[in-house]
């Protein structure tokens, strides 16, 4: 008990050291104060000339010798290019257990005795692994910018910063973990993907580590409990790079596309495709290059859809769609001129069935240039009904059936680039025509 006791006085001594010389821990509580405080009391970063913003880092060149940072700490530092050893300066910071981000805040601060403007400082962010996961560049304005960073819960991040000016200046920094849900990098490819799951929003970012480079980011969904259709929505997030170019598309396990490539504009834009009740999909989000601050984000939100959606590739009899009796599936087209486009569903015929009934809608707004046709196929895959269907309302196609029977549907445009949607019901009746 004495132990405990005397510790427990140590503590609270080294505490009361500690908020006297940088008062940098009034903000916590507990056991975060008592760790906060002793770091603060032995930290050579406490500045008695502004305790509230330490200066940390002066001998931080390399990461060997980073400075140490608490989450939430504010710490001011002073580059200057004419000196190669105070050009560059690291730091280092311990994300916690829950931690999805890591947010970095960086701003330029001049004192009173320097005459040069700050010039623009470069900020990259590297994993324990010293790998490049995030980068991005302070303007020489007075403003604070600001840059969210995925991470995977607890672990160890370096920050290197790096003068791109002429003249000595001064800068601040603060870093603080976080649990919005933002892309891991590196996941340029499928194999290193970021996880994700129904109904998360996460963020990304326009070419995250090197904006003079196209970006593509993939992200994973394994689709158990994903009930027949998967609804991808991406937006951008303000302010619009209108000088950055980014795309969405959703492929399936092998890499093949399930839905049209789509840009994302101001707007918010939706994917829908049918999914494999387990299975793994992927969405790809590529930007062009792009050299213009600020760097375009966007978000995406994945979720299911009240509709079943025609699951590519099915555009033969023998991987057709199984299309249960009365279900309503949707479709679409996306395409080039003469272009065509087939989608094939596989329809068992309930026992006592004569008579096989197709409904098709195409959406009113598609256009004119785009045409459907729909062709009932035998169990042979012989055709046993044709018919052609334009914007004009429900259509209907009907024929005698056996056992199964297959749903044709194939569109094609006169148009240089068109899309289009249609949706699909199938009935049955006891009784011939």
């Amino acid at each position: 008990m004495l132990d405990r006791y005397v510790l427990g006085r140590w503590v609270a001594l080294v505490g009361l050291l500690a908020l006297n010389a940088c008062d940098e821990c009034a903000g916590l509580s507990g056991d975060k104060q008592a760790q906060c405080c002793v770091k603060a009391s032995t930290a050579p970063s406490c500045s008695a000339a502004d305790p509230k913003v330490p200066e940390c880092g002066q001998e931080a060149r390399d990461i060997g010798s980073a400075c140490e940072l608490l989450d939430g700490q504010v710490v001011e530092f002073a580059l200057d290019p004419s000196k190669p050893e105070l050009q560059d300066r690291f730091f280092s910071i311990d994300t916690c257990l829950g931690c999805r981000s890591l947010s970095i805040a960086a701003t330029p601060a001049p004192t009173k005795d320097e005459q040069g403007k700050p010039g623009v400082l470069s900020v990259q962010v590297l994993s324990s692994r010293r790998e490049a996961v995030a980068a991005f560049t302070v303007g020489a304005d007075d403003s604070v910018h600001s840059h969210l960073v995925g991470v995977t819960g607890s672990g160890t991040y370096f920050i290197r910063v790096h003068s791109e000016s002429v003249d000595k200046a001064t800068y601040r920094l603060e870093a603080a973990g976080g649990t919005d849900l933002v892309e891991v990098e590196p996941n340029d490819s499928m194999e290193a993907a970021t996880l994700l799951t129904l109904r998360a929003q996460i963020t990304g970012d326009h070419n995250g580590i090197d904006s003079t480079k196209s970006d593509v980011d993939f992200f994973e969904l394994k689709s158990s409990g994903v009930d027949g259709s998967l609804a991808v929505t991406a937006s951008r997030i303000e302010p619009i790079n209108i000088d950055a170019t980014v795309t969405v598309a959703v492929l399936d396990a092998l890499g093949r596309p399930l839905a049209p490539e789509r840009p994302v504009s101001e707007d918010i834009v939706v994917l829908e495709v049918g999914v494999e009740a387990v299975a793994s999909y992927f969405v790809a989000v590529t930007s062009s290059a792009s050299t213009v601050e600020p760097r375009q984000r966007y978000r995406l939100v994945l979720g299911t859809t009240a509709d079943m959606f025609d699951k590519e590739p099915n555009d033969t009899a023998p991987n057709a769609q199984l299309l249960l009796p009365r279900a309503r599936v949707r479709g679409g087209y996306s395409g080039t001129a003469d272009q065509i486009d087939d989608d094939v569903f596989r329809v068992p015929v309930p026992a006592g069935s004569k008579q096989v009934e197709v409904a098709v809608a195409v959406d009113a707004a598609c256009p004119s240039a785009v045409s459907f046709e729909v062709a009932i196929l035998d169990e042979s895959e012989a055709p046993i009904a044709t018919g052609t269907f334009g914007t004009a309302g429900p259509q209907r196609l009907g024929a005698t059936s056996g056992t199964n029977a297959f749903v044709l549907v194939r569109a094609r445009s006169s148009a240089s680039f068109a899309e289009c949607q249609y949706a699909l019901t199938t009935t049955f009746s006891t009784r011939l025509p």
